[in-house]
């Protein structure tokens, strides 16, 4: 297991929006395979069989700033988690993850924690792993960033982080875009600057 210690997160920069000129395309797609999802058991989705239109529209954009395909797609539909809370935190199996937010993303939030915690893998599958921190309660995790996603955003995924829901009970619907070979954060981030 990976072991994580508290300090060096506090001045890291955890998120950046960019420009996406596919972006309308690409929502308006994906917001009618959201409507595929219907198991309300499920909070994440592996979005397969995408469009080759999509799939070119966004790759041509990516490569056009120097970065790698997109290896894998996934969809987040889910609703009523209102609070922010250490212990529903995960870790992808990948540094960083393009967010794309379809609905229901106003007064919501991505947040990160930060604390002394190990991590254990949950599942794996189409490429894509995910890992729970298992957390030392001495000193107690700490939230230490929160971000609005919006617009398109580049999310640093490699540290435990979740979402909050409307307290409406509206499904946050966002499409999330990994790329083959697992560049850096920063390194996706100076790629796609503005």
């Amino acid at each position: 297991m990976k072991k994580y210690v508290r300090s060096y997160l506090v001045n890291m920069k955890y998120a950046q929006k960019f420009n996406l000129r596919c972006y309308d395309q690409l929502k308006e797609y994906f917001k009618l395979r959201a409507a595929e999802c219907t198991n309300s058991e499920e909070v994440v989705y592996a979005i397969t069989n995408i469009s080759q239109e999509i799939t070119d529209l966004f790759n041509a954009e990516m490569t056009e700033h120097g970065l790698p395909c997109v290896s894998g797609w996934l969809l987040f539909k889910k609703k009523s988690f209102t609070e922010e809370n250490h212990r529903f935190t995960h870790v992808d199996g990948c540094d960083v993850s393009v967010v794309l937010p379809l609905e229901g993303y106003e007064d919501t939030h991505m947040y990160w924690c930060d604390g002394d915690y190990q991590l254990s893998q949950i599942a794996s599958g189409d490429n894509i792993a995910y890992y729970i921190p298992v957390w030392s309660d001495n000193p107690s995790p700490e939230i230490v960033h929160r971000e609005m996603i919006i617009s398109p955003t580049i999310c640093r995924v490699d540290l435990p982080h979740y979402t909050v829901t409307d307290m409406l009970g509206n499904y946050r619907i966002v499409i999330t875009a990994r790329f083959v070979g697992n560049p850096s954060f920063e390194e996706v981030c100076e790629k796609l600057g503005e």
